[in-house]
Order: C-alpha cells, then structure tokens, then sequence
C-alpha cells in the first residue's frame, strides 16, 4: 500500500512502513474472516484467472456469490459480490495441478462448511 502513495498521508504523520504492515494485516484479517462467514451462509462459485505482468505469472481466484442487505430484520434487497480471495505467483509452465492446489489452499482448505456451499 505505501508503494502506490495511496496513503503517503499516514507516512508523512509518522508511521512507518512496518506499522502501515501491521494495520493492513489487521484489515486483511478482518475482511477474510467476513468473507469466510458470508461464503459458509451462501451458495458461491469461483473462477480463475491469470496474466503475466512484467514477466510474472499472476494467478487470481476470485468468488462470486450473493448478499442480502437487511436493515432491521428487514430484507431490502439482494446484491452479487465478487470478491478476491487469493492471489498468487504461478510458474511459468504451470499445470492444472497447479490450479487445483492454489484453490484447495486459497479455497477449499478454510473450512468444510465453506467447501459444502461450492456449487
């Protein structure tokens, strides 16, 4: 995050990089554990994608299901979240091995509740 200036503002108030790691890490979690809790409630699928960027083999699992929105025990409605769940630096000859193991680590490995709502 302080690589792209995006938030050279907590820099220049005296954080240092080790400390905008940490505060990231904590969101990091915090989201994760968020989408953990949505994707064991819902039916999700998942899709794959990779480029190479500078020479790189970029490899990204995204999942897509669906959120209600309630307010006051009241549903308003109904939205499709896509959201990124992992992302990762593949070899050049990749296989589909490869693909399996990045989704089973990314994936499927975070909890049977979650695997039960893969469709």
């Amino acid at each position: 995050m302080s690589l792209d200036k995006s938030i050279d503002f907590l820099k220049s108030h005296s954080f240092d990089e080790e400390e905008l790691s940490k505060i990231s890490k904590c969101f990091g979690t915090y989201m994760l554990n968020k989408l953990k809790r949505d994707l064991a409630r819902t039916k999700f699928s998942f899709a794959i994608d990779s480029s190479t960027i500078a020479g790189e083999n970029i490899c990204t699992l995204k999942v897509k299901y669906l959120e209600e929105i309630n307010e006051k025990n009241q549903l308003l409605h109904t939205k499709i979240k896509n959201q990124v769940i992992g992302v990762k630096t593949l070899e050049e000859k990749s296989t589909g091995r490869t693909y399996f193991e990045l989704v089973e680590e990314k994936l499927l490995d975070l909890d049977e509740e979650i695997k039960e709502q893969l469709i």
